[in-house]
Formats: structure tokens, sequence, C-alpha cells
């Protein structure tokens, strides 16, 4: 009996384990979809927004580089100004 209490208890801790990664993944892309929606909120006071440039910001998924083009996006003069320091 104590061999199935004690694998229920692992695959308890199993279960838990994956339901926490999901939640961290989650989080994860919660903040990078976040991220890329206010770089594009931020271009689109400056014009049109090429699809390649949204769909590029859009799928990134690192946060140092959509922290990057956040602040980019905060300072650019034009798009064609944050598309050239897009690439640096």
């Amino acid at each position: 009996m104590e061999k199935k209490e004690e694998e229920g208890i692992t695959k308890c801790q199993a279960i838990d384990e994956l339901i926490e990664d999901g939640r961290l993944e989650g989080e994860i892309e919660g903040k990078a979809e976040g991220r890329a929606f206010l770089i594009l909120d931020l271009l689109e006071e400056l014009g049109a927004v090429k699809p390649e440039i949204s769909e590029k910001i859009t799928r990134e998924t690192d946060d140092g580089t959509l922290r990057r083009w956040l602040k980019l996006a905060a300072r650019a003069e034009s798009m064609e100004a944050f598309e050239k320091e897009m690439e640096l």
C-alpha cells in the first residue's frame, strides 16, 4: 500500500510541476505579446507599419530584443528610422 501512495505523491508532484512550468511559459509568452503590442502601438503613431515589420515584431520571443525595440519605438522620429535601427 505504501508503494502506491508514494507513486501517487510522485505523480501529483509531476503534475504540479507541469502545471507550474505551463504557467511560467504562459507568463513569458504573455509578456512578449504585451511588449509587441506596445511596440506596434507606438509605431502606429509614426504611420502605417509594414506587414513584414509587424510580423517580425509579433514573432519575436526574446525579451531583450523586444525591450530594445520598445525603447527604440518610443524614441523613433519615423518608421524609416525605427526600421534602420531595428536591424542593428
